[in-house]
C-alpha cells in the first residue's frame, strides 16, 4: 500500500479544486492510503471526521503573501512529510502547490506531484504578481515528478510560457458528480422558495464572487435582455469578496427586484434545475466545476471564451460563446437563447451528453491513480 497526501491552500469555498481533490480521495483504490491537509476552513476537517480519512491542518498556509507564514508551512509541511514518510506527496491550488512541493522536496518525498486547477500567473488579471508566480512555477517544476492539468488549455499555457516541457503534464478533466443531478428536484416549490414565479425567465450563475468570475457584466447586461424580456429573473449562487460590490452595481441599476444572490447553497442541483440558461461571464477561469454541471442538467450555457471553457463548450452545439467584458454580447446570446428553444434544447442535450462522456467521477480518479503508477514505475528504473 502506497501512502498519498493531497494538500490544498484552504478548504473554504468549497468550490471546484477542493471536490475533485475530495472526490480523489473518497473514491481512492484500496492500494493507496489517503491523507488531506489543509490550512483554513473548517469542511475537510469535519467531512474527513466523517469519512475516517487522516486530515492534518498545516498552521501558516494561507492563499495571502505572507513571507512569515509561508515559511512556517513550509516548516510544517516538511515535518509532516518526514514523520509520516509518505510516499506520495500530491499538492492542489497555486499557493499550496509552491510551498508544499518545496516542503516535498527537503522532505525527501518520493512523488512529488501537482494539479493545475487554473493557471496562477495571469498577467491581465494579476499584473503585479504574475511575474513572480510564473518565476516560481519554473522554479519548482524542476523537482516536480508530474503535472495534472484539468484542462489542455492550461497545459498550453505552462508549456508556452516555459513553466516545464509538454511530457511532464497528463490532462485529467475534473469529474463532477452525476447522482446528485439526476436525482435533484428542483420544480415550482424551489422557485417558489426563492421569490420566482413559474411563469418567469431564469438566467442562473454559480460561483465564488471573486473578480474573476467577471458577475459585473452579467448585471451590466442584465438591462439589455430586460428591455426586451421584462420577465427575466438572474440568479447568482454563491458568496464571497466580490459580492458586496455586485450588491452595489445591482442597486445603482435598479436592479434589484431582477437579481437573486442566493448565497451559498447546499441544494445546487436543484437550483439547476430551476434555471432555463446558464450564464458565466467569467475573465479568468480553469475549466470551472459549475459549468460542467449546468451542462450535465442539460442547461444551456452563454459563457465567455477563455481557457477550458472552449474545450467542452462548441459554439453553437454545445453552448454560446462570447468575448469577454462584453455585457452586451452576454446580452446578445441570452437573448438568442431566449427567441430560439429549439436552438436552447438542442444545445442543453448536447452539452449533457457531452460532458457525460468526459467527466465521470470513474474516469478522473482512475486516471489520476493511473498516473501516480506509472510515475512511480519511472522512479524505480
Amino acid at each position: 500500500m502506497k501512502s498519498v497526501l493531497h494538500i490544498i491552500t484552504d478548504s473554504h469555498p468549497f468550490g471546484g479544486a477542493q471536490r475533485n481533490t475530495w472526490l480523489s480521495v473518497s473514491e481512492s483504490a484500496p492500494e493507496f492510503q489517503q491523507h488531506l491537509a489543509c490550512g483554513k476552513g473548517d469542511e475537510f476537517p469535519a467531512i474527513c471526521k466523517k469519512n475516517k480519512v487522516p486530515f492534518h491542518r498545516i498552521d501558516g498556509l494561507t492563499n495571502s503573501f505572507a513571507p512569515l507564514s509561508d515559511l512556517m508551512a513550509i516548516y510544517n509541511m516538511w515535518k509532516l512529510m518526514r514523520e509520516k514518510k509518505f510516499d506520495i506527496v500530491h499538492l492542489h491550488s497555486s499557493k499550496a502547490g509552491i510551498l508544499g512541493r518545496i516542503a516535498a522536496k527537503l522532505a525527501g518525498t518520493p512523488l512529488k506531484i501537482f494539479t493545475i486547477h487554473g493557471v496562477s500567473f495571469d498577467f491581465e488579471l494579476r499584473p503585479k504578481s504574475a511575474p513572480i508566480l510564473l518565476f516560481m512555477e519554473k522554479f519548482v517544476a524542476r523537482f516536480t515528478d508530474g503535472i495534472v492539468s484539468v484542462a489542455q488549455n492550461c497545459k498550453d499555457d505552462f508549456v508556452k510560457k516555459g513553466v516545464c516541457s509538454s511530457d511532464k503534464i497528463r490532462v485529467i478533466y475534473s469529474a463532477i458528480e452525476f447522482e446528485p443531478i439526476d436525482n435533484a428536484a428542483g420544480g415550482d416549490e424551489k422557485r417558489a422558495e426563492l421569490g420566482i414565479s413559474p411563469d418567469e425567465f431564469v438566467v442562473g450563475a454559480v460561483g465564488h464572487f471573486r473578480k474573476a468570475k467577471g458577475y459585473e457584466y452579467l448585471v451590466e447586461s442584465a438591462p439589455i435582455v430586460l428591455e426586451k424580456y421584462p420577465d427575466t429573473r438572474f440568479v447568482i449562487v454563491g458568496d464571497g469578496p466580490e459580492k458586496p460590490d455586485i450588491e452595489r452595481r445591482i442597486k445603482e441599476a435598479n436592479l434589484e427586484d431582477k437579481f437573486i444572490l442566493a448565497g451559498n447553497r447546499d441544494d445546487v442541483p436543484d437550483l439547476l434545475k430551476i434555471m432555463d440558461i446558464f450564464c458565466r461571464p467569467s475573465i479568468h477561469e480553469g475549466l470551472g466545476r459549475a459549468l460542467t454541471e449546468a451542462m450535465y442538467a442539460e442547461l444551456p450555457p452563454v459563457v465567455t471564451d477563455i481557457w477550458g471553457t472552449r474545450e467542452i463548450c462548441q459554439d453553437g452545439k454545445t453552448g454560446i460563446l462570447v468575448p469577454i467584458r462584453e455585457p452586451e454580447a452576454l446580452a446578445e446570446g441570452i437573448i438568442k437563447l431566449r427567441e430560439n428553444p429549439d436552438l436552447a434544447d438542442e444545445i442543453g442535450k448536447n452539452a449533457r451528453e457531452k460532458v457525460g462522456g468526459m467527466f465521470a467521477v470513474e474516469t478522473m480518479v482512475r486516471g489520476i491513480e493511473d498516473y501516480y503508477r506509472e510515475l512511480m514505475r519511472e522512479e524505480n528504473n
